[in-house]
């Protein structure tokens, strides 16, 4: 399932149609349910049978990239992530430090002692500046 929202729940398109039949609703409307789109009442009954009643599962965006592991020769452990749009994510894992830089290395996000909720921001701003 391709969303540009956060938050979905990920049902087979059986279910999805069932869903439709049982509120008596368009595919269109349970899709708007599904991916957030919508926050009606109807939809949020909508999300919450496609989970309770038939297995759908709630998921949550995370941004796709290639993530590397090292260790650099000062001792220093470093997460590097690099995304589709040429920005670049490193999180030492050592002090918290997390910084994002774009394409042409500028540094565009800075958080110290990181969390990793937090890290889960960066990896947003960075997929998406």
């Amino acid at each position: 399932m391709t969303t540009k929202q956060p938050r979905y729940i990920d049902c087979s398109m059986a279910v999805r149609k069932k869903l439709a039949r049982l509120f008596k609703c368009s595919d269109k409307i349970v899709s708007y349910a599904l991916t957030r789109q919508r926050d009606s009442e109807l939809c949020k009954k909508i999300c919450y049978v496609a989970v309770k009643e038939y297995g759908g599962k709630p998921m949550r965006h995370v941004p796709e990239c290639e993530t590397m592991s090292n260790v650099t020769k000062d001792k220093r452990e470093l997460m590097e992530q690099y995304f589709d749009n040429g920005n670049v994510l490193i999180a030492d894992k050592g002090t918290g430090l997390i910084t994002v830089t774009n394409r042409h290395g500028v540094e565009i996000y800075r958080m110290e002692n990181a969390s990793l909720i937090d890290l889960g921001k960066a990896q947003i701003i960075a997929e998406n500046e």
